[in-house]
């Protein structure tokens, strides 16, 4: 073998990437990167967080709707009645979610915002624990100790401010 070849030893690591996993990895950074700095992008809009939560969807079913219908014209967007209506009610929380988070921000700081609505998972395992009384495993409680005590180291340090 020269040297200048890497040996592959594994099929889950290619020696050479596909250029469509490329643009791949690409879209994904850059989504990771505007979801990282949404908080702020929120912030410096100034206005209300409701106006920010309608143009950040409307922008995003505007971009996205060209790839919707495409796939429903070609027959391969066969969905039963009841998961279109479930799709449009979790639509719906997840606009209310924006615009309770836009207002946060815009009242308040971005990181507070940002860490509050964060916590979901933590109020989602109370509420699996408090209404189906499911039995939660230690490492969750761990993980909420964890978790609320850092919610409470960054919300004092952000108090003594």
């Amino acid at each position: 073998m020269p040297p200048y070849q890497v040996e592959q030893t594994s099929p889950a690591l290619p020696v050479e990437a596909h250029p469509a996993s490329i643009r791949a990895y690409l879209a994904l950074a850059g989504g990771v990167g505007c979801i990282g700095f949404s908080a702020i992008f929120v912030k410096k809009a100034a206005t209300y967080g409701d106006v920010v939560a309608f143009y950040r969807m409307a922008i995003g079913a505007l971009v996205l709707s060209p790839l919707v219908l495409a796939n429903w014209r070609r027959g391969s967007m066969r969905l039963p009645r009841g998961a279109i209506w479930m799709g449009l009610l979790a639509g719906v929380f997840f606009s209310l979610d924006l615009v309770t988070w836009h207002t946060a921000i815009m009242r308040g700081t971005a990181g507070m915002a940002t860490l509050l609505a964060n916590t979901a998972p933590v109020w989602v395992g109370l509420g699996a624990w408090l209404i189906f009384r499911e039995r939660l495993r230690p490492t969750y409680w761990l993980g909420l100790f964890v978790a609320l005590g850092g919610v409470v180291l960054i919300m004092g340090l952000d108090a003594l401010r």
